[in-house]
């Protein structure tokens, strides 16, 4: 697998760059497949909640022992609401949900060890906001304003700090508990749709749409890999791990992009 120096990366963003503009988003896979040794292989697990007035995925995260999603209504006139759903992640039964709550597109959910809340990224239209829910109770707990615009979340126990998605393209930030900043990256930028992330203790995963895949980077914000999906159809919108299982929430959309059934897949890294 070819190694991503800094040159290679700004030579690669200004041709896929082009590229999407042409919405040639088989040509930009096509470029970063000599950056890829692994696909993720999927496969649905169980169909998740849905109602008429939530029937939006968003956001998904686990405390390591539940799965928790928000489930959106539709914008209307700006605004959009959910709710935060907690789920068994071995039988897909639906634990609990909470009231209905002021969380915007609610685009990515992670769990701080530390404080015992679920950290729900807002994104728009208030890409600087953060909510709080007790994960016992599904409780709002509030909504605080960390300076700056981020698109999705994860936070790392051991290191005891965020990386955020910066709202805008692919770059992101290392950040302390309190959402300080440390250090902030330049990204391989393929142009797909920014969904959510996930972290572990020694690398960094973001879950992308158009030509579904996940990027790899290391803690330093190298660019490790790229790891194409092998479901090309319906829209990953979270990424998870839980022990060694890695989990996306997928909305799957038909003809009239109405939503038949938000869907838990099970990722499985094959080396190829």
């Amino acid at each position: 697998m070819n190694i991503m120096t800094p040159e290679k990366r700004d030579e690669l963003n200004a041709q896929m760059k082009v590229l999407a503009a042409a919405k040639d988003w088989k040509g930009v896979e096509a470029l970063m497949m000599p950056y890829s040794e692994t696909v993720g292989l999927c496969t649905t697990r169980y169909q998740l909640y849905t109602d008429e007035q939530f029937p939006v995925l968003q956001g998904g995260g686990t405390d390591g022992k539940y799965l928790y999603f928000a489930h959106m209504t539709w914008v209307k006139d700006g605004v959009q609401t959910g709710i935060i759903c907690k789920y068994d992640p071995e039988m897909g039964e639906l634990l609990g949900k909470s009231e209905e709550m002021p969380i915007d597109h609610a685009n990515d959910i992670t769990y701080n060890e530390k404080k015992d809340v679920l950290v729900i990224t807002h994104n728009a239209p208030n890409r600087q906001l953060i909510s709080y829910v007790n994960p016992h109770t599904l409780e709002y707990l509030g909504t605080h304003d960390i300076g700056y615009e981020i698109y999705c979340m994860s936070y790392n126990e051991k290191r005891d700090q965020y990386v955020v998605g910066k709202s805008g393209g692919m770059d992101f930030a290392k950040t302390d508990g309190e959402f300080a900043k440390i250090a902030d990256y330049a990204s391989v930028d393929t142009k797909y749709v920014t969904q959510g992330m996930a972290t572990d203790d020694d690398f960094i995963y973001f879950i992308l749409h158009r030509m579904p895949c996940i990027t790899k980077y290391d803690w330093d914000g190298n660019f490790v890999e790229y790891i194409p999906l092998d479901r090309k159809s319906d829209e990953p919108e979270n990424i998870m791990f839980l022990g060694d299982k890695i989990y996306l929430g997928f909305n799957v959309w038909n003809k009239d992009r109405k939503i038949a059934a938000p869907e838990l897949v099970e990722v499985v890294l094959k080396k190829k």
